[in-house]
């Protein structure tokens, strides 16, 4: 029996989402409890991943069916107010928070409309994408981008002290107080002797990605494209590489990030008609936080390499002082701090050259789709420096 165009349209989006999903838990590490130090220290601060999409990805998929019935897909004028009400709402919440207010009322109209203005950045970077001649399957692009938005889980990270090396890593609750993030390391610590810290991440590349809804517009759309990045490249090389190495990691997270970035702008000026405001404190203060932090990192495994691991450790807890001094805020720098952020080669924490060699990369390629695409081939980091040397010689 031959289907109608609308019954072959819905059997299309079924197998898609079956395979999506079947892939996605496939490739997800298993929230099996293991006794080794950090889901000790962690304990019961653990954060479900899997638990958690098994909660939220079936109603994403029923708010885009329910989308497919007409007269419930939003105009995009409709978006428009949609997002500006949402994020409106998520001020004042956090001003009652700050009040030790509990906004019952305002925590519902938020829930109300957040599906809708999930749907409404999804869409706008799903376009953007489309228009950058990604993969597409089926007539969509491929995995659909899908983001939850909300208050993202915390992440504890582990490095030796004599080293910065990330060990090993673990996906906490993120609503950790100062207090509880400092039992959470000392327990690790005293555990292996080892250096911890329980850091905050703006989004995780879960499906649906978690996107933190605290921050600007554009530095959400930017986190939610960087997000899809990452299970884009799931089904390319480089993000079945992405935990070959240490180098291999660094690629695709500093990919994610200019390519993030580039595609968070077109998305934002796609949906809103203009380029996304930029709130950036001074250049002199932030020069001085790059500069201060580089220092920091450079002199502090100078020290390492030295053995002298006290005086690093001394001396990172003076710069700390120093950088707070100036405005910012950071709870703490040890080796672990510099083995989690140094994995993002723009980041001022890290010691690489693959930012800058990405960026040559970029600007080497006519379009951004050709970029994205030509990196999602890169399979380890002798492949990467292959493809830099022959980019150097043409």
């Amino acid at each position: 029996m031959k289907m109608k165009s609308h019954d072959l349209f819905n059997e299309n989006i079924l197998k898609k989402c079956l395979l999506l999903i079947l892939i996605i838990f496939v490739t997800q590490s298993p929230d099996v409890k293991q006794f080794t130090n950090i889901n000790l220290a962690a304990g019961e601060h653990s954060f479900s991943i899997i638990g958690w999409e098994l909660k939220h990805l079936p109603e994403k998929w029923i708010h885009k069916v329910w989308t497919q019935i007409p007269g419930n897909k939003p105009t995009l004028e409709e978006k428009i107010t949609l997002i500006d009400e949402y994020f409106e709402l998520t001020q004042s919440i956090n001003l009652l928070y700050q009040q030790n207010q509990t906004p019952k009322k305002l925590n519902y109209d938020k829930e109300l409309l957040r599906s809708r203005v999930e749907q409404s950045i999804e869409t706008a970077i799903s376009e953007t994408a489309l228009n950058e001649d990604l993969d597409i399957m089926w007539g969509f692009i491929f995995p659909p981008v899908d983001i939850k938005l909300g208050s993202p889980p915390g992440i504890i990270v582990t490095s030796p002290k004599n080293e910065l090396k990330l060990t090993n890593s673990k996906i906490v609750d993120g609503q950790l107080t100062n207090s509880q993030r400092n039992v959470i390391e000392q327990k690790f610590e005293k555990l292996e002797y080892s250096s911890a810290l329980v850091d905050n991440i703006a989004g995780l590349g879960t499906y649906p990605a978690i996107v933190s809804d605290q921050n600007s517009l554009k530095e959400i759309f930017n986190t939610a494209a960087h997000e899809w990045l990452h299970n884009y490249w799931l089904f390319h090389p480089l993000g079945r590489n992405m935990w070959k190495s240490t180098e291999m990691y660094t690629i695709n997270e500093t990919a994610a990030n200019i390519a993030g970035d580039e595609i968070g702008i077109k998305a934002y000026e796609l949906l809103f008609g203009k380029i996304p405001e930029t709130h950036n404190v001074s250049s002199k203060t932030q020069d001085f936080f790059f500069q201060t932090m580089k220092e920091t990192r450079i002199q502090t495994e100078k020290f390492l390499k030295s053995g002298k691991i006290s005086e690093a450790e001394d001396y990172m807890e003076k710069q700390r002082v120093l950088i707070n001094s100036n405005g910012y805020n950071i709870r703490k720098i040890n080796q672990a701090y510099f083995a989690f952020r140094g994995k993002y080669g723009d980041s001022p924490a890290s010691n690489t050259p693959i930012y800058s060699q990405l960026v040559e990369l970029r600007q080497n390629c006519l379009t951004l789709g050709e970029f994205i695409t030509k990196i999602s081939k890169i399979s380890s980091y002798e492949h990467f420096q292959k493809q830099m040397d022959k980019l150097e010689d043409s």
